[in-house]
């Protein structure tokens, strides 16, 4: 006897505005522009700033952008030239929110996910600037559901991050006061992220037993206090690995560790790979850009 499973669809992106890899000149500025849709940047080399309203958030190298719709929102560049990916999209799922004009630094799989979209949508469409997307006469069968499905995939993947970090998901079917012990809790490691805290001295600070802290937080969390400190600083280090601002002995100790072996261990327990190996895993680009080029290029 076999029963059907109905399959949710958590969100649904239902039309694209824009889809292309950008090369902005070193030195390039755009004077910006409002939109009712969503836009999305990946910066895959170089650095870029952008106002989004009375706040200036600047781009590194795999990090992205999510701009929410009527977000006011202009862009600069410096030295050295600057590829990025961007696609502009309407999706009206309220969970969307958690990504209002949020910065995402993008794991190798989830890059790979937008190397695959853009390959796949520039088999499928005419990729004019700020024209209308238009299917070409010899389109794959099926891409433009390739390419919504794998940015719907990519959308809530970023959602998850969000979501588990102010961890609505998480406390939503919780009474009050154990969604104020966690949330305080979470506060104080954060606060603590360069230096040490016991089970023991949040305890104290709270006014409540060790054993109790524990207990209310594992079963909300899904993990023991300890170790999503532990995460917290490894998520600390791989920034830090990422723009080259310490080596690894100084990365262990800025962030608390006993030794740099155990900062070692640990950083592979969360990640699966050694401090080493991560270095290595982003030090080249995904979509291997263009050479720089030669002129300013009015782009967007």
């Amino acid at each position: 006897m076999f029963h059907k499973t109905p399959l949710k669809n958590l969100l649904s992106v239902s039309n694209l505005y824009t889809l292309h890899y950008d090369i902005f000149s070193s030195h390039f500025y755009f004077e910006g522009e409002r939109h009712d849709f969503w836009e999305f940047m990946y910066v895959d080399n170089g650095e870029t700033e952008i106002r989004l309203g009375d706040e200036t958030v600047r781009l590194k190298q795999n990090d992205g952008l999510f701009i929410a719709p009527n977000t006011h929102h202009d862009l600069r560049t410096f030295e050295q030239f600057t590829t990025a990916f961007v696609i502009t999209f309407e999706c009206n799922s309220s969970l969307l929110n958690v990504l209002s004009n949020k910065i995402v630094q993008l794991p190798k799989s989830e890059a790979n996910l937008l190397s695959l979209l853009l390959s796949e949508g520039e088999q499928t469409f005419e990729l004019p600037m700020f024209e209308k997307l238009l299917y070409k006469p010899n389109a794959p069968l099926g891409g433009a559901q390739i390419v919504k499905n794998l940015f719907e995939q990519f959308l809530i993947l970023n959602i998850r991050k969000f979501s588990t970090s102010s961890h609505a998901n998480e406390f939503n079917q919780r009474n009050g006061l154990e969604n104020v012990i966690c949330d305080s809790i979470l506060k104080i490691l954060d606060e603590n992220i360069y230096g040490t805290i016991t089970i023991e001295e949040i305890a104290k600070r709270l006014g409540y037993c060790k054993s109790y802290i524990s207990k209310v937080f594992k079963e909300v969390c899904k993990c023991s206090i300890n170790q999503l400190f532990i995460n917290k600083k490894i998520e600390k280090a791989k920034g830090l690995i990422k723009y080259n601002q310490a080596d690894f002995t100084e990365i262990s100790s800025i962030l608390g560790f006993d030794n740099p072996h155990y900062f070692s261990r640990c950083f592979k327990r969360v990640t699966g790979v050694t401090p080493s190996e991560y270095k290595k895993s982003i030090a080249s680009s995904l979509f291997s850009p263009p050479p720089p080029p030669t002129q300013m290029k009015k782009n967007k």
